[in-house]
């Protein structure tokens, strides 16, 4: 092969590269999936002191409750802020959160196997009041922020 062949094949590979970045990126923007996690909110926020680029979530956005959630008049709603790796980093942002969101807490791993710690603010009674919250943490620069329902079977 030419230099030529060469650097015209490495171009196209770089081409088609950028192509594939670009579409991943338009569909996590237009077509978010449903969380990977369905159980966070089922572990409950308050149980004591989540591994993502950045230490934040995948999906970026907010997620709806279940239909039986949003018939519930007792449903209670939790922030969820991050997710991370070890329990220093999560206590870290808890630490930080809590000068200004008293309920904010660091999820322990379950004993199912799951080794994640994850950061949660809250419950809250109705969800514009989670909303508010998540409102303020995005304006502050935070990404993946996630209103969820808090599950009452802790």
């Amino acid at each position: 092969m030419s230099n030529k062949q060469v650097i015209a094949i490495f171009f196209t590979g770089v081409c088609l590269l950028v192509i594939a970045f670009w579409a991943g990126m338009t569909i996590s923007r237009h077509g978010r999936t449903v969380q990977s996690e369905p159980n966070v909110a089922s572990k409950g926020a308050g149980t004591g002191a989540p591994a993502t680029a950045g230490g934040q979530d995948r999906a970026g956005g907010q997620s709806r409750p279940s239909p039986a959630a949003q018939d519930d008049q007792n449903a209670r709603f939790i922030v969820h802020v991050a997710t991370f790796g070890t329990a220093e980093q999560a206590d870290r942002l808890t630490r930080e959160l809590r000068r200004k969101y008293l309920s904010a807490d660091t999820q322990q791993p379950s004993k199912d196997g799951d080794t994640l710690y994850r950061v949660n603010i809250g419950p809250y009674q109705s969800r514009a009041d989670a909303d508010q919250v998540a409102r303020e943490l995005q304006a502050e620069g935070r990404k993946g922020i996630m209103v969820l329902p808090q599950s009452t079977n802790k």
